[in-house]
């Protein structure tokens, strides 16, 4: 019997890397574990793949001291950005197509509707 697969198995999904093997196995980049192509998308696989929004918080390499003669920031920007998933590789990339890293870095980010650091 021939083995149906849908577009809503590991197959198909970006974070599949597929062993090319005989058994259908492969690593899920998303759970960190091996998988088979076979296996159907879960709801927590739905939620890994849609775009999110994250709050950046980016600084100035340049300092000054304040009034204490402690190193501060010049200047920082807050930046709204929307990810397929929130990890500092994924901000950092979509940043870079933004601001020039060589002058900026990334303080922290977040996702506003949790309000917790990632």
């Amino acid at each position: 019997m021939e083995q149906n697969y849908h577009a809503d198995t590991c197959e198909f999904c970006p974070f599949f890397k597929d062993y090319d093997d005989s058994r259908g196995r492969g690593w899920c980049l998303g759970f960190d574990r091996y998988v088979r192509k076979h296996h159907r998308r879960s709801w927590s696989c739905e939620l890994l793949t849609e775009n999110r929004t994250v709050m950046v918080q980016l600084y100035t390499r340049a300092v000054e001291e304040d009034d204490d003669g402690y190193p501060v920031p010049v200047d920082s920007h807050l930046v709204k950005l929307t990810v397929a998933q929130p990890t500092r590789e994924n901000v950092e990339g979509k940043i870079r197509q933004l601001f020039d890293l060589s002058q900026w870095e990334i303080g922290s980010f977040w996702e506003p509707c949790l309000e917790r650091e990632i």
